[in-house]
């Protein structure tokens, strides 16, 4: 399973966090007499916007954030908005690719598209699902089965509550490919 984290926070403060890990092991909806394998430890960056500076941007991977610094308003409440894209299951005749968006705090608006990759080439899409008032969102692409290699891309748009800088907030990432 590979994450994608996005922070925001106002206030004169301007820290913003962002995170990506990718995790190695396969996290996968398992029948019930079958434990899903265990999660391998995450990678972190996390980066500042310094005092005297209003704006700082990042790429991490496929993600890329610009942040800046809100003016007076007081400090609110960090939000953590986390994108987990699960590597592809293979099950009957059928391969599923699941991501989802959970964030820590209800978003005005989150939303969510999936794809599933064969071989390097876009097989499937959904979405995007979306929800307002709500932490999460999830959804699953799906593809007739062909042996190949597969992985599932996960893309997401939030928009923070109110007073939050940045308001809005874009994120993707890929799971880790598996032979099927």
């Amino acid at each position: 399973m590979a994450f994608q984290q996005v922070r925001s926070r106002a206030g004169v403060f301007g820290t913003v966090a962002i995170a990506a890990a990718a995790l190695c092991g396969p996290l996968a909806v398992a029948p019930a007499a079958q434990a899903a394998p265990a999660a391998p430890a995450s990678r972190t960056t996390t980066f500042t916007v310094p005092a005297g500076v209003s704006t700082v941007s990042k790429t991490i991977g496929s993600a890329h954030v610009s942040v800046t610094r809100a003016t007076g308003v007081g400090p609110l409440p960090m939000v953590t908005c986390t994108l987990s894209s699960e590597a592809p299951v293979h099950f009957m005749s059928i391969v599923y690719g699941r991501a989802k968006m959970q964030c820590s705090a209800t978003m005005q608006r989150i939303e969510l598209t999936t794809s599933l990759y064969r071989n390097g080439t876009r097989v499937a899409t959904k979405g995007p699902e979306w929800g307002s008032s709500t932490k999460s969102v999830e959804n699953q692409a799906y593809v007739t089965y062909e042996a190949g290699n597969y992985y599932t891309g996960g893309e997401s748009n939030v928009t923070f509550p109110v007073g939050h800088m940045p308001p809005t907030g874009s994120v993707g990432n890929y799971s880790e490919k598996v032979d099927l």
